[in-house]
């Protein structure tokens, strides 16, 4: 038989009254964060909030993306000019998202690209046409040097995409890695600018009706 004293049995529920408000039910006027909250003295690790599934992360509630990586067909317009014209849709996403400096690292980077890459056809076109004559036999000889160029140039705007989204989840405070920012960029680059875009439209437009 276990036998217990007077005093340790009137002591069990002072030392379970902290159990048993910790672990009770909430009730109407108290959510389940707000329990979590009195128990643990720190925010949820995750609510659920209008259908959008947020958690936090060093105290900070972030949310998921408003759009999915395969929604490219909800602003069908944008879609085409993305797939199309990539340079002029993620120019378009930096000047939305603010990001005045990276907007014209964007810019130049895919001026010289460009102008580099025109340059190296033509050069082809003429040598095969009309042979090497005077300033085109000088950079056909150094045409390693245009691909050296152009390589570089293109590893700049990769990196300054995976900056860019970085920027963009950070500022919409949406969850997400590094990593991730650099695979969806790396596998799924339209489909990561026609995300980024919309998120950005979205923002304006719920900042907007706020305002309102």
């Amino acid at each position: 038989l276990i036998t217990m004293s007077t005093n340790q049995v009137g002591s069990l529920p002072e030392k379970n009254s902290y159990y048993a408000q910790s672990h009770a039910i909430p009730g109407p006027e108290q959510s389940m964060s707000q329990a979590y909250s009195a128990d643990r003295g720190n925010p949820p690790p995750y609510t659920q909030s209008a259908g959008v599934k947020c958690i936090t992360e060093n105290q900070q509630v972030l949310k998921d993306w408003q759009h999915d990586i395969c929604g490219c067909f909800n602003d069908i317009s944008f879609c085409i000019l993305t797939y199309f014209f990539p340079c002029i849709s993620e120019y378009m996403v930096a000047k939305k998202a603010r990001l005045q400096e990276l907007s014209r690292a964007l810019l130049l980077l895919y001026i010289g690209f460009y102008c580099i890459a025109f340059l190296q056809i033509g050069l082809q076109i003429t040598t095969h046409t009309v042979g090497n004559h005077g300033w085109m036999n000088v950079i056909a000889d150094n045409n390693w040097l245009l691909w050296s160029i152009t390589l570089v140039a293109s590893l700049l705007i990769f990196a300054s995409l995976v900056i860019m989204r970085f920027k963009i989840r950070k500022k919409q405070k949406i969850v997400g890695s590094s990593v991730g920012d650099f695979c969806w960029v790396f596998w799924c680059r339209c489909c990561a600018t026609c995300q980024e875009y919309q998120e950005l439209k979205f923002a304006e437009e719920e900042l907007r009706v706020v305002r309102t």
